[in-house]
């Protein structure tokens, strides 16, 4: 399964002129499959109108669902190694007035979790019988 993502801003932090352009897309391994396996990339160009203002951040993992028995349902847990790169131009700055390309990769252990549970949409009947 995938998906793709388009996203257009007019104005950003109080400065009408920024409009932001982002672009993702992703693809991951269905809900039913033994491996987790997922890829995103994304684009985000700040001002579409100027050069050297892309940031791109590439991210993807690869684990296993827990419990490890196979079963005819998606499994509640996932662990799962993720890598993930980021690269901005040097029109793009994370501090102010600072005008310099950066790259930054990460490596990082996800440990994912379903938790389900149910709630009584009754009142206890306080004489009934309960078990051992």
């Amino acid at each position: 399964m995938g998906g793709a993502e388009l996203m257009k801003t007019w104005g950003v932090q109080a400065d009408a002129w920024r409009e932001p352009l982002g672009l993702s897309a992703w693809v991951a391994a269905g809900p039913l499959a033994p491996v987790v396996a997922y890829g995103r990339v994304d684009l985000i160009d700040e001002r579409p109108d100027a050069k050297d203002d892309l940031t791109r951040i590439l991210r993807g993992a690869l684990g296993m669902r827990l419990p490890l028995r196979p079963t005819d349902r998606p499994a509640p847990g996932r662990l799962s190694v993720v890598l993930e790169q980021r690269q901005r131009d040097a029109g793009v700055s994370s501090l102010a007035g600072a005008a310099a390309p950066s790259r930054a990769s990460r490596v990082g252990l996800q440990l994912d979790m379903n938790l389900q549970g149910a709630l009584a949409t009754q009142p206890l009947d306080p004489n009934a019988t309960r078990g051992p």
